[in-house]
């Protein structure tokens, strides 16, 4: 299989089916993954051959982490009224969803858990 029947497969596999309102963000959210796509590849033929899905969430892992390393870069607004918002929320950390176990609620006792 070519390189761009490849590349064009893998990318529907992970295409974002949501409907968006502003035409920009179909477009940057379709040459991202693009480009994902196509670093992949190109790791496939440097290293040894990962999942599309074992490549892709350290690579979106890294790119939410780096927010972190460059948070003294925050863009500035600097016309209107100042922001009543404290400056340390710009700043909260990972917002990661983290696995729980689940728990079941008792239908016959309100609030109890199980």
């Amino acid at each position: 299989m070519g390189g761009v029947d490849l590349a064009d497969q893998m990318a529907n596999v992970y295409e974002l089916d949501r409907k968006f309102y502003k035409w920009w963000k179909k477009v940057f959210f379709h040459l991202l993954m693009s480009t994902v796509i196509n670093l992949l590849i190109a790791y496939w033929e440097l290293k040894r051959r990962k999942t599309p899905l074992d490549f892709i969430v350290p690579l979106a892992e890294a790119l939410m982490s780096s927010r972190k390393l460059n948070a003294q870069y925050q863009r500035h607004r600097g016309t209107g009224r100042p922001s009543k918002t404290s400056r340390s929320l710009l700043s909260v950390g990972d917002h990661l969803p983290v696995t729980t176990k689940t728990q079941q609620m008792c239908t016959t006792k309100e609030g109890i858990m199980h």
